[in-house]
This record gives C-alpha cells, sequence and structure tokens, in this order.
C-alpha cells in the first residue's frame, strides 16, 4: 500500500528524479507527478489533486513567493530549495508554504517537513531555525519601508496589518466590512506607496521588518 501522493515542481531533472525515487522506493510515497515549470504545475493541478506539493522556489517562468500564493488554495505547500536565505525563508511561509526545507537536507529531514505539512503542520530545517529567528535587522531597506508605511492613511495601515497576516483580499474584505472591489482598490494603492508590483514582492518587504504590534487592528466599519 502505497502512501499519499506527493507532487513535485523542479526545474532539475537529475535533482527531481532522484527526489522522486527515493520518496517512492525508498520512502513509500506515491508521486502524482514530477514537472518543471510554473505552466506545467498548474496544469498538472486540474488532472490531479496530490497531498502535498514539493516546490523549488526558483522556475524559469514564475517566481516562487508569486506561485506559492496563487497555489496554496490548491494544494500544500513544502517548498525545497538551495537558496536558504532567512528573509526570502519567512516571506515564503508567510506566502502560505508550510515548511522550508533545504535541497542538501538529509532524508529523514525532508520526511519528517512532509509527514508534518501532511498533518498541516509547519516545519522549518532546522539548520535555517536560527539564522530565521535572528534574521530580522533595521537595515536601510527597512527603514525607508518604515517611512513610506508611516505616511499611510489609517484605513491602509489596517489593510497592510492583514496583508502581513497573510490574509487574501476577499477576507479583508470580509473583516473590515467592505466590498471585495474596495478591498483590492485598497491593496493596489498600498503596493503603488510602498513602491512594489505584487503582494508576493510586498510580502519580502514586510519581512525586513517586524510588524508585529506595529499596524492598528481593523476599526469599526468604515467605507
Amino acid at each position: 500500500m502505497t502512501g499519499p501522493s506527493i507532487a513535485i515542481c523542479d526545474d532539475h531533472p537529475v535533482f527531481r528524479a532522484g527526489l522522486s525515487r527515493i520518496l517512492r522506493e525508498d520512502c513509500g510515497f506515491e508521486i502524482a507527478f514530477e514537472v518543471s515549470t510554473a505552466e506545467a504545475l498548474r496544469a498538472a493541478l486540474v488532472a490531479h489533486s496530490p497531498k502535498l506539493l514539493l516546490l523549488d522556489m526558483e522556475l524559469p517562468d514564475a517566481d516562487g513567493l508569486e506561485l506559492i500564493e496563487g497555489i496554496v488554495a490548491t494544494v500544500p505547500v513544502l517548498v525545497v530549495s538551495a537558496f536558504d536565505e532567512p528573509l526570502r525563508v519567512r516571506a515564503a511561509l508567510q506566502g502560505g508554504a508550510l515548511g522550508y526545507v533545504r535541497k542538501d537536507a538529509h532524508v529523514d529531514v525532508l520526511v519528517r517537513a512532509i509527514r508534518a505539512a501532511l498533518r498541516g503542520k509547519v516545519f522549518v530545517d532546522p539548520s535555517l531555525a536560527t539564522r530565521l529567528a535572528t534574521a530580522v535587522h533595521r537595515t536601510p531597506e527597512s527603514s525607508q519601508l518604515r517611512e513610506k508605511i508611516a505616511k499611510l492613511s489609517p484605513r491602509h495601515l489596517e489593510v497592510l496589518a492583514l496583508l502581513a497576516r497573510g490574509k487574501t483580499t476577499k477576507e479583508i474584505a470580509k473583516e473590515l466590512f467592505i466590498s471585495p472591489g474596495t478591498a483590492k482598490n485598497h491593496v493596489t494603492k498600498i503596493m503603488a506607496q510602498l513602491g512594489v508590483s505584487n503582494r508576493a514582492k510586498l510580502a519580502v518587504k514586510l519581512a525586513h521588518i517586524d510588524y508585529n504590534g506595529s499596524f492598528p487592528q481593523p476599526r469599526d466599519p468604515e467605507p
């Protein structure tokens, strides 16, 4: 009897093939599919329903952070990447990934991460945990970001607080008692004022500052 089905999206064929073999033959998982691009991944997810996706952060046709945000509602994501910069790890987790493991991690660590993600638990490669916990420092970029945030309107600060907590546009609309269209407009204006082009890049910028407690909580309904 095979275990839960796992999908793999990685543009390095040798690594992908080796990972697939180990998970299938040594660990007893079923491999739902293997793909190398975001385009192929989206097509495969229409035809298959894996229990978990192992995703590389660097794909030839998509930014990993943006891709995570777009598919976590469809399939849980565990990042397996050679890129271990702490702020990028934090941004991936904020974007909805259930874990982050280095490509050179021992297979036991990967299996622990997979089993945790299948239970809906967050798992970070132990080799990254300490660095991640101490990574947030006040840099020139974070100081500039704080200055821009300070200029946002009270309503935009409320929306930004919800974005920082990983809320979707629909969830923001519901929590603030506004229409989805209005919420989307607020998000668009915030990104323009902070100088970012999409929510994935906004997550990366927010990862440079400790925003906990920095933004106000939603107030009474307001247009």
